[in-house]
């Protein structure tokens, strides 16, 4: 069972950028690595792609300053719907890879 009151109760902090020569992508990409590279053996060719200067990079950070969570938004040029796609208006579209250590 989830403690929802968990989130209220441990600080902390969510950073973004499509800056990726950053600190805050920097440690987007170890936890993505630690996920979906090690993790799950994706090819790290498929995870780091063209598009990640494209994308928005989130990066959630316990009160310790340690990088926990990470996603990617990337949005979607043509606003066709395609899988790992929802609607966050109604003209704005974006995929999401979600990745947590």
């Amino acid at each position: 069972m989830i403690d929802y009151n968990l989130c209220y109760t441990i600080p902390m902090i969510i950073k973004h950028t499509r800056d990726t020569l950053s600190e805050t992508y920097l440690d987007a990409v170890a936890i993505r690595n630690t996920v979906f590279v090690k993790g799950q053996g994706v090819p790290r060719s498929i995870d780091i792609d063209a598009n990640e200067a494209y994308c928005i990079h989130f990066v959630l950070y316990d009160d310790k300053g340690q990088a926990t969570a990470t996603v990617r938004l990337l949005p979607n040029i043509d606003l066709k719907l395609h899988s790992n796609v929802w609607p966050c208006s109604t003209t704005t579209k974006v995929k999401v890879w979600v990745a947590s250590s």
